[in-house]
């Protein structure tokens, strides 16, 4: 944007009756913040697959049981060696996850990291950090952008309407249309 922090600041304190026009939290449902293991085998479909399903259930219980583990290979992205790979998945509303997942997810308690789930996607492990209820404030990070593309949309106005008001006072417009003239000539008489 190009904006700084202070600048950033004075537009909040100018237009703060304009943003709380604004819903800044994208969603106003429950949300949680979540990270995922999932083991999604290249194998499937392959006599193989069954062994390494089996071995790949073995880890995620292990790192269901392991916070710092667990913690570590969503960090990481992947498990060495393995078909097993992790993620942090942000901030989610109820309803944006897959249903089985969402279904669990949602049943938990923060902090807890749930038993190894099947679906037809593979096995997954999930861990919620955050719950927030659909009815409290939402932390900076999960408005952040919302709140820069309305403090942009509210500051290329303001530079647009200056822009616009310059050009109006240099310029000098005058029509040159003969019909338009001819029209003229014909209402006033």
């Amino acid at each position: 944007l190009g904006l700084s922090c202070r600048r950033i600041l004075a537009i909040c304190r100018d237009h703060a009756a304009e943003l709380a026009l604004y819903d800044l939290s994208p969603e106003m449902t429950d949300s949680l913040e979540a990270a995922i293991i999932d083991f999604e085998s290249k194998l499937a479909g392959s006599p193989q697959y069954l062994g390494a399903q089996k071995a790949a259930r073995q880890e995620l219980e292990k790192l269901a049981a392991d916070a710092a583990a667990f913690e570590r290979v969503a960090a990481e992205g992947s498990l060495a060696g393995t078909d097993i790979i992790g993620a942090d998945l942000g901030f989610i509303a109820r309803g944006q996850f897959h249903p089985l997942l969402d279904s669990v997810a949602f049943r938990m308690q923060q902090g807890e990291i749930s038993r190894v789930i099947r679906s037809e996607e593979g096995l997954h492990v999930l861990m919620v950090k955050i719950i927030l209820e659909a009815d409290k404030k939402r932390p900076f990070d999960l408005i952040a952008e919302d709140l820069m593309a309305k403090l942009y949309e509210i500051n290329s106005v303001g530079l647009l309407h200056e822009f616009t008001d310059t050009l109006r006072a240099k310029a000098d417009i005058s029509v040159m249309d003969s019909m338009a003239d001819n029209k003229l000539d014909q209402e006033q008489q």
